[in-house]
């Protein structure tokens, strides 16, 4: 099984956010190290110093496809760009209210996305991730 330990969460619901730590923490481990961020720019803020001062990079990425100024998509082109070659083992999900199918088609021509959910069952959501990305 490949470990889970930390979770970088690109979302900006607070609520959002408060119930996806808490679903981490029971599912996985209450030592699990989730960081939630809400908005692209925050985000790199936060790649830029794990790289900087060599820590663990996340093992999950959660990214919403609505955020503020830059969507999850402006997020996807720039990742991509520089930090998925390096990072291949992290696992970048993307996050959804929206019910079309585009912007799932859309998150499968990313190289890095590994899944594409709804946000509507927060537990189960968790469950399956990492049901499916580590076990």
């Amino acid at each position: 099984m490949t470990a889970l330990s930390h979770v970088l969460s690109i979302d900006d619901d607070h609520i959002n956010n408060f119930l996806m730590t808490q679903a981490f923490q029971r599912v996985v481990s209450d030592e699990i190290n989730f960081k939630a961020v809400t908005n692209v720019d925050d985000a790199f803020q936060e790649l830029n110093l794990y790289e900087k001062d060599n820590e663990t990079f996340p093992d999950l990425i959660l990214v919403d496809i609505n955020l503020p100024l830059k969507n999850g998509f402006d997020f996807l082109d720039e990742y991509e760009k520089r930090f998925f070659p390096e990072n291949k083992n992290c696992r970048l999900i993307m996050l959804t209210s929206s019910i079309r199918e585009s912007d799932a088609e859309k998150a499968k021509s990313y190289s890095a996305v590994t899944g594409f959910y709804s946000k509507s069952e927060v537990i189960s959501l968790v469950n399956k991730i990492v049901e499916t990305h580590f076990s």
